[in-house]
């Protein structure tokens, strides 16, 4: 079918390219709202919210955490939620009998935040600023290139029937990703070979 980017479905026919005012629209079966939005999400994402509030316990309470540990977990964290929370938006809309730039807006978060998480994470491992910072090059051409949704095909599209068409640089964000899964195990090493088993 005919391919439909971001720019194009937000122009397209009727309201589906326009940012609706909530999450309420027919489903492909036309029964309206289908599940509740907020209950898929904790039906969902039970386990990793309960997981994420123990882990925010476990920092605040442990003393071996300092205050920059607590920092980067946190921030850790915060970015997976958002992540739980685009996952969600991206299913519904998915279900849609016709693209939206809300599909396009939440695919867009979920391809960027997936390598920020795993960035956010370096600095227990990876002190030198110089270095985190070539680091964040990675990050900053995945938002680049999935930013492009919005008006090209070139990261991502839908075509007509809102079925999803992989472009030539969708796979941007799984290079990153194997950069820093590197960029961990590589610093992780480092500490083991300088006998900082704690940290390590």
């Amino acid at each position: 079918g005919q391919r439909v980017s971001g720019r194009q479905s937000f122009n397209g026919r009727g309201t589906s390219g326009q940012f609706p005012g909530g999450f309420r629209g027919a489903d492909r079966g036309g029964n309206g709202t289908g599940m509740n939005i907020f209950t898929y999400y904790i039906a969902t994402y039970y386990l990793m919210l309960v997981a994420l509030g123990g882990l925010w316990l476990m920092t605040r309470l442990n003393s071996h955490f300092g205050h920059g540990t607590q920092r980067i977990l946190f921030i850790a964290m915060t970015e997976l939620l958002i992540l739980s929370f685009a996952e969600t938006g991206e299913m519904y809309f998915k279900m849609q009998p016709e693209p939206s730039m809300w599909r396009v807006f939440f695919s867009f978060i979920g391809y960027s935040l997936r390598p920020a998480i795993m960035l956010s994470l370096l600095p227990l491992v990876i002190r030198n600023k110089k270095v985190f910072s070539m680091l964040c090059i990675p990050e900053l051409l995945v938002i680049i290139t999935y930013a492009t949704g919005f008006f090209s095909d070139i990261a991502f599209s839908y075509n007509a029937e809102n079925g999803f068409v992989r472009g030539p640089l969708n796979y941007v964000s799984v290079y990153a990703a194997f950069i820093y899964f590197a960029a961990f195990i590589l610093g992780t090493n480092r500490f083991f070979r300088e006998n900082n088993w704690e940290q390590a």
